[in-house]
């Protein structure tokens, strides 16, 4: 496999995705993933080179969905609540802007609502594998599952 190409970090996407608009920690979450998913299908052409990620892959298949392991303690003292606009703009390349803003535009959805659109992936599936639905887990979800998943 070829070298791997980052488009921009997990944290520049979150604060990117906090300042169009308030999110609770669960809905960053599957944004993040469901960036990351949509970025890794449409940018590599075979689950075997998968070269072209939109950040580096940290997801992890906690019992509400994916979630990206480094940014959770950022914002775990919001808990369940909006994460306010932080003002902070992101310096992000257009191209990348314009992809981040079409899936807020898809997934315009409520944490629940993410939540269970994100338990129907392959991913998700796969690495919670033999774990009960409230089992605790820090399985890493595999980029190649994510590759195959369908949205």
């Amino acid at each position: 496999m070829g070298a791997v190409n980052y488009a921009v970090s997990a944290e520049d996407v979150a604060k990117y995705f906090l300042y169009k608009k308030p999110l609770t920690h669960k809905q960053l979450h599957k944004l993040l993933f469901f960036a990351y998913l949509e970025y890794l299908q449409k940018n590599n052409t075979d689950v075997n080179h998968l070269t072209n990620k939109l950040f580096e892959n940290q997801f992890q298949a906690w019992v509400h969905g994916p979630v990206y392991a480094p940014i959770y303690p950022i914002y775990a003292d919001f808990g369940s609540s909006l994460i306010e606009l932080f003002g902070e703009d992101v310096s992000i390349d257009e191209n990348i802007a314009e992809f981040l803003d079409s899936i807020l535009d898809k997934y315009n959805f409520d944490g629940d609502e993410l939540e269970n659109l994100s338990h129907e992936m392959l991913a998700w599936k796969k690495a919670r594998n033999g774990l009960s639905y409230w089992d605790i887990s820090n399985n890493p979800i595999l980029d190649e599952d994510i590759f195959n998943s369908k949205v």
